[in-house]
């Protein structure tokens, strides 16, 4: 159990990491604070100094490094030494996790947890642990996950939800409802494509998504966006992410028999691999980002561009597993992390995916999901700045997808090993048999 001293939001972000039953109580300066917390109790370090001096709890100055010295101070002021720093605490604690060995069904029941928890009565999943809004993209590529781990009904009501809110010209706005964005009704058409055998009635906006999509491309093939606000950092993301968008128009255009949506697809992707071939093929963007890129190569067939950029991410994975966030950095992007890992298994480097998978997985917080982005504890000095304090949505739907390829991959590198027939003497064909007859006899 922990106590810590400090309630703001380097005290909240260690109860979402190590999660609220791990934390005995808060102690802050300042008893305005004490009804901030509804399941953890905050006291002033006047009722509890007594009681620190002799605990067996470990005392975390949960403050940023600008109020360290001062909290400490205070401490050691009443003779109380059993303390640690933030930084020096979380450190500790992600080394701790990598050498663990994981246990993946035990990381699944608790990112399973993290998705109901966040998912809202109208429908979506929230942007973030900090946001509680719907995010209709994340919550649109969240469906094929779902119906891929059986939780059909939310995915239904994710699905009713996106419905509701696209708009007159066919598209999808961001969370804020304020902007239209190519990229997230793309994703959002996934969802919809995924799930029409279960709901036909999405055909009609799954057309009329593609349709305003394909209206923002230009005549050479360029895929443009109403605005790339949203976007930030030009390091981060770039408009390479469109080729995330190219699976599900081809895929329209297959039930549909619209052969213009296909021939699109193929246009737009050529355009990108004519005009920014350097980018495709070298680590360039924000790994979660970047990952888009390579999992939109593969789903269009393009496993030869994916493999030559793959291998120079692989020259850049280090022994522990982890990928660099930017390739001039060290800290790590969850997301990004579990992507990479989907890619990995998806070409069959299940060596180089099993390590990435692995890494990412340690890091899930208490609560059951991922901030956005963890310093590496061989480089504490560096200051990583994707959601390094909020659990994302969608790193949950990125693990899920990945360990899904990773059971594939794992599958497939076995299959040879299995017999395909098995005689009708075998006992486990005698046990399966017995069972079918008792339920089809009942």
């Amino acid at each position: 159990m922990y106590i810590l001293f400090g309630c703001g939001e380097v005290g909240n972000m260690i109860a979402q990491m190590f999660g609220e039953d791990s934390i005995a109580y808060f102690v802050d300066n300042d008893s305005a604070k004490r009804n901030l917390s509804a399941k953890i109790p905050i006291y002033t370090f006047e009722e509890k100094k007594d009681e620190m001096k002799k605990t067996h709890h470990t005392i975390v100055l949960s403050v940023s490094s600008a109020y360290e010295k001062e909290l400490a101070q205070m401490l050691e002021n009443q003779g109380i030494t059993n303390y640690t720093t933030y930084s020096d605490f979380v450190m500790d604690n992600i080394r701790l996790k990598i050498v663990t060995r994981s246990d993946y069904i035990a990381i699944y029941e608790k990112a399973i947890g993290w998705i109901k928890k966040y998912s809202l009565e109208r429908g979506g999943i929230s942007l973030s642990s900090a946001t509680h809004l719907p995010y209709p993209e994340v919550s649109g590529y969240f469906i094929p996950t779902l119906l891929k781990w059986g939780y059909r009904e939310l995915a239904l009501s994710y699905t009713k939800w996106l419905c509701a809110i696209q708009k007159e010209d066919g598209s999808w706005y961001d969370t804020e409802d304020s902007a239209p964005y190519v990229f997230d009704s793309a994703q959002i058409l996934k969802g919809l494509l995924a799930i029409r055998e279960l709901l036909p009635a999405v055909d009609e906006y799954i057309r009329r998504g593609c349709d305003w999509i394909l209206s923002n491309m230009e005549s050479d093939g360029r895929l443009t966006t109403p605005t790339e606000a949203a976007w930030g950092d030009p390091r981060a993301c770039s408009e390479l992410v469109h080729i995330y968008c190219l699976s599900p128009l081809r895929d329209a255009g297959k039930i549909f028999g619209v052969e213009r949506y296909e021939k699109a697809a193929q246009k737009i992707l050529n355009y990108y691999l004519q005009h920014h071939k350097e980018q495709i093929e070298n680590f360039s963007l924000l790994s979660h980002f970047y990952a888009y890129v390579m999992e939109g190569l593969l789903d269009m067939g393009r496993e030869d561009i994916t493999r030559l950029a793959m291998g120079k991410i692989a020259a850049v994975q280090k022994e522990d597993g982890s990928v660099p966030g930017y390739h001039n950095v060290n800290w790590v992007c969850s997301t990004g992390l579990f992507q990479l890992a989907l890619v990995w298994f998806r070409l069959g480097d299940i060596e180089r995916g099993n390590r990435a998978f692995s890494y990412a997985c340690k890091l899930q917080n208490g609560s059951g999901g991922w901030y956005g982005s963890y310093l590496h504890p061989d480089y504490p000095q560096e200051e990583n700045d994707y959601f390094p304090t909020s659990e994302i949505s969608w790193a949950v739907k990125y693990f899920l997808d990945a360990l899904y390829w990773k059971n594939i991959a794992t599958f497939n590198n076995m299959a040879d090993t299995y017999l395909p027939v098995i005689s009708k003497d075998d006992g486990r064909y005698i046990v399966i048999w017995n069972k079918i007859k008792n339920v089809s006899s009942g």
